[in-house]
């Protein structure tokens, strides 16, 4: 007994494999770099407003009380789920909270990720006739990192974050349902939690719907030879029972508040031409912008296996590549569509891609002149490789660990609004603070009519929550005239100073930066607005009356 329990601790306390090692890589240093990246006020400050609003007992929002431009218009707070959590994480632990919050659901996203990576390689192989051999730790973690890359601009702190995890578990379930079955029913309850947190809970039905095409193609592969042939009743089970699993999923996305009103304001959004043109996230990816590269890179990459993969086929692919190829043209056509389809493209094509590996041959690749001779490390090799310990790995471990410690808002200095600094972005904490010191001194009358930048008033309307704001991130409220307006105000166009005395507004804030440039000369030469303040994030006016 005691030479067994010798034996056994050097497994128990050893130092970390390298393959340990690349798997920590994998998850810890996306959620590393979710603490380095300040996080953006736009969505989030109104998301805890609204939450606060939530955990103190007004009921879920159903008007706005926040602006001036629409007062009492309607408003279908589909995301109060994830602003529930947000405001109850804030008032729990703060913005240190809130950090740690966002790389946790960053970690986890690609924790998922690596493991649906790593099935998927396993399974792709038996399919293909092979033994099951799991792609090696070092191969998925870079994977991972590099569609991290494609994701990063999408992992603001906000509730589409609490969506990128669930539909990364959803696709994680699908890959493995051939090994843990049971595990599909999580799908419907994970549909319901996701329709009350954000709006791309349809996305649910698009993944369970692929993953039934796959099945569905998967009935016309021949039985290899020497194995017997399943019967029919239970080669239909796996269509029919995702088939039930996407139906029950599609009712289950019914159980919010709002009902199928939920669908019809996702109809809504889509279709409204002021969010898919006005927003740049609702665009489509420009390859001039970083974040777009990096999203066509992929693109061609994913295309250049999918190439190959026909290439290796003579043209004719075997049916079991049916659900890969589609899983590609659906998400890369909706990361084409709009940079929301990021974040969805980032998590389905790693998975996808993998899935159309086994048998290529890297002979193909040898056919281009130029190109050294290939040759792929053996399973054998890359589990010996990876199953060497050393206490360096433990020391890189240690430091990125400390490194994030160091990271967290916890041992910053706190802003004039009471915000740590360098932890939200579009967040003028000077602005903030004097316009409340502004109310509180009489100069400005509770509920003061304030025009601001668009990605400041989600900041403004949290921070100074006496002041009405003009237009915030909830863009779907707004109607032409006065999305028109803001554009007007904000280029400084002919006429932007009698539209502010139209909307009978009593304080402006301008951007310092250059696009609030024309206004802020001409508004500076006006003798009806007069300077009360101006910091190196802008400056406040307020009318000469």
């Amino acid at each position: 007994m005691a030479a067994a329990f010798r034996r056994s601790v050097p497994r128990l306390t050893g130092w970390p494999t390298l393959g340990r090692l690349w798997t920590f890589l994998g998850i810890f240093l996306p959620a590393l770099a979710a603490l380095l990246v300040p996080m953006p006020a736009v969505d989030l400050t109104y998301h805890l407003r609204a939450g606060a609003a939530i955990l103190a007992g007004a009921g879920i929002p159903s008007a706005d009380t926040w602006t001036f431009t629409v007062a009492g218009a309607p408003w279908l707070d589909q995301q109060w789920g994830a602003q529930v959590i947000l405001a109850a994480a804030f008032q729990a632990t703060g913005w240190s909270g809130l950090a740690i919050l966002r790389a946790t659901l960053v970690a986890l996203t690609f924790a998922l990720l690596l493991g649906a990576i790593r099935s998927a390689w396993s399974i792709a192989s038996v399919r293909a006739g092979g033994s099951a051999v799991a792609s090696s730790a070092r191969t998925a973690t870079l994977v991972v990192l590099a569609f991290f890359a494609v994701a990063a601009p999408t992992l603001a702190l906000r509730p589409q974050l609490f969506a990128i995890v669930l539909f990364a578990a959803t696709l994680r379930i699908l890959v493995e349902r051939s090994r843990h079955p049971r595990r599909m029913w999580l799908i419907p309850a994970m549909a319901a939690l996701w329709a009350n947190l954000h709006g791309s809970f349809p996305l649910v039905v698009v993944l369970v719907g692929l993953a039934w095409l796959d099945e569905v193609a998967l009935l016309r592969i021949p039985t290899p030879a020497g194995h017997p042939r399943p019967r029919l009743p239970r080669r239909l089970l796996g269509s029919t029972g995702l088939a039930l699993i996407g139906a029950f999923s599609a009712l289950a996305t019914l159980v919010t508040p709002f009902g199928i009103d939920a669908w019809r304001y996702i109809e809504n959004l889509a279709r409204d031409p002021a969010i898919t043109s006005e927003i740049s996230e609702w665009r489509p990816p420009s390859p001039l912008d970083p974040g777009g590269a990096v999203f066509y890179l992929s693109l061609l990459v994913v295309l250049g296996v999918l190439a190959f993969r026909f290439r290796s086929d003579q043209g004719r692919p075997s049916a079991r590549f049916f659900g890969p190829i589609m899983t590609v043209v659906v998400f890369g056509i909706l990361g084409i569509v709009t940079g929301r389809g990021l974040a969805w493209w980032a998590i389905a094509a790693p998975v996808a891609m993998v899935q159309l590996q086994p048998g290529l041959r890297l002979a193909d690749l040898q056919r281009f002149r130029g190109l050294p001779t290939l040759r792929a490390r053996t399973a054998r090799e890359a589990s010996a490789s990876e199953a060497r310990r050393s206490p360096l790995n433990a020391i890189v471990i240690g430091l990125l660990v400390v490194m994030a410690i160091v990271l967290l808002p916890l041992w910053r200095p706190v802003g004039p609004a009471g915000v740590p600094i360098g932890v939200v972005s579009y967040a003028p904490q000077g602005i903030a603070h004097k316009l409340e010191g502004l109310i509180h001194g009489g100069q400005l009358p509770r509920g003061a009519r304030v025009w601001a930048p668009q990605t400041w008033g989600s900041f403004l309307e949290w921070a100074v929550p006496q002041v009405r704001v003009a237009v915030d991130s909830r863009i779907e409220l707004f109607p032409a005239p006065v999305l028109q307006d803001a554009d007007e105000i904000a280029t400084g166009a002919p006429g932007w100073l009698s539209t502010l005395e139209v909307r009978r507004v009593d304080a402006l804030v301008l951007d310092a930066g250059s696009i609030h440039l024309a206004a802020l000369t001409e508004v500076s030469s006006s003798p009806d607005w007069r300077q009360v303040y101006s910091d190196d994030d802008g400056s406040i006016w307020v009318p000469m009356r």
